[in-house]
């Protein structure tokens, strides 16, 4: 039988190494042979550990972070997928008061033509000063803000959904 590490610690307070001692396998003959007849097992492909990005075989083209943002593999260093097209497209490196703008407000849409490279200051004043939150000038978000009011949402609901401030649904609410 097979015993995950997780289930010794929990249950029985023991690591692998402990269980192992007293005379038990952590894996069945069948998960073993298994293991050893693998390509890496048998020896006709080597580990993975140490590849990452497009080295490893598992790659998907990269992740979305908790953002929204496409984390990508670049001169191999983890990036946001939106400066690395930027950085191509001015073909030089931005600069740590540049910052990239999706003009339609898809952070997943990096296409160069949604792109646009702008100051941090230019672009926090394209946001109405609102750091966090990203394009509150849609007055389809507002009347969406209204109607959530309406049929009973707190506004701090409100703002968490439409991911907008607390402070600009007041004020729209307000009018």
């Amino acid at each position: 039988m097979q015993i995950s590490a997780s289930h010794l610690k929990a249950k029985h307070g023991l690591t692998t190494k402990e269980y192992r001692a007293l005379g038990y396998k952590t894996l069945s003959p069948a998960r073993l042979e298994q293991l050893r007849q693998s390509p890496v097992g048998s020896g006709k492909v080597s580990g993975v550990r140490g590849l990452f990005g497009p080295d490893h075989p598992n790659w998907k083209g990269g992740h979305v972070n908790g953002q929204g943002y496409r984390i990508i593999y670049h001169e191999g260093k983890r990036r946001v997928e939106h400066r690395v097209v930027a950085e191509k497209m001015l073909d030089r490196k931005l600069t740590s008061n540049e910052t990239v703008h999706h003009i339609d407000g898809n952070r997943s849409n990096n296409s160069p033509d949604n792109l646009e490279v702008m100051t941090r200051k230019a672009h926090d004043q394209l946001k109405d000063g609102v750091k966090r939150y990203f394009h509150t000038d849609n007055p389809c978000i507002k009347e969406s803000a209204i109607v959530l009011k309406e049929i009973g949402w707190s506004i701090s609901k409100i703002s968490r959904a439409l991911r907008i401030h607390y402070a600009t649904i007041s004020r729209w609410l307000s009018k």
